[in-house]
């Protein structure tokens, strides 16, 4: 494991116990609400003819995992912090394990599930590291498998076109576009992707403040960025498929 890895493995330990009220809290529940549902959708749409098998990867305390359990026959919930897991184990979610396991070197067999979900971890990888672990996801994934995560838009307003950055707390973190993307799945043995976006509006919106809850924000936002001159610049996120 890289030094830089090690430091967000302890972020993480650290993080664990406070971790899903801390991100509720700061991103909104509105948020919230619109990432489980581009999973657990995504996931639904992956289940035919069966309900899948899937890898959660870089689970942490599990707020995808939730999402994505009540659809899969199984999901292996990865992760490289081991405080993280703990915390995810004690929803007892009937269809999930836990593994301590690094990404780029996964412990499972050739061609062991059906689809897999991955929220906000392949843009904390430097590149040699992020092909790595792809190429993993591809190894792991049956024929046919999709690969369903979420990454930083560089081109989002605020990130003034920035890729590469290591935060206040020495995190490194880079943001992606939908071309860079589209390489990177070539690179590691993909067929294709496609790339959608979300995450426009703002945790608590003045001009909408009057919309009926957490579940109208969230179809706002999905409205927003279904308009490409808006998505490109507005959208915080990218939500990939890779195939």
């Amino acid at each position: 494991m890289q030094t830089y890895q090690t430091r967000e493995r302890e972020s993480g330990d650290s993080a664990a116990a406070g971790y899903e009220a801390w991100y509720t809290n700061s991103k909104g529940a509105c948020f919230d609400l619109r990432e489980r549902t581009l999973f657990s959708q995504a996931v639904r749409r992956a289940q035919h003819p069966a309900p899948p098998r899937l890898l959660d990867l870089g689970a942490g305390t599990g707020r995808i995992t939730e999402a994505v359990a009540p659809s899969a026959d199984l999901v292996a919930a990865v992760d490289f912090s081991l405080q993280s897991l703990r915390v995810l184990s004690k929803k007892n979610l009937r269809s999930a394990i836990v593994v301590q396991a690094d990404a780029v070197a996964l412990p499972f067999p050739n061609h062991t599930f059906d689809a897999m979900v991955s929220w906000q971890v392949l843009q904390h990888l430097v590149l040699p590291d992020l092909l790595a672990l792809l190429r993993e996801c591809r190894r792991v994934l049956k024929p046919g498998g999709r690969f369903f995560f979420s990454v930083y838009n560089v081109s989002y307003w605020r990130c003034h076109g920035i890729c590469e950055d290591v935060d206040w707390n020495g995190l490194y973190y880079r943001r992606l576009d939908p071309n860079y993307l589209r390489r990177l799945a070539a690179a590691s043995g993909f067929s294709g992707a496609r790339v959608s976006y979300y995450k426009a509006l703002p945790s608590s919106p003045p001009a909408l403040g009057a919309l009926p809850g957490s579940a109208a924000l969230a179809t706002a936002d999905r409205i927003i960025c279904g308009v490409p001159i808006l998505r490109r610049f507005g959208s915080a996120y990218l939500f990939a498929e890779f195939r």
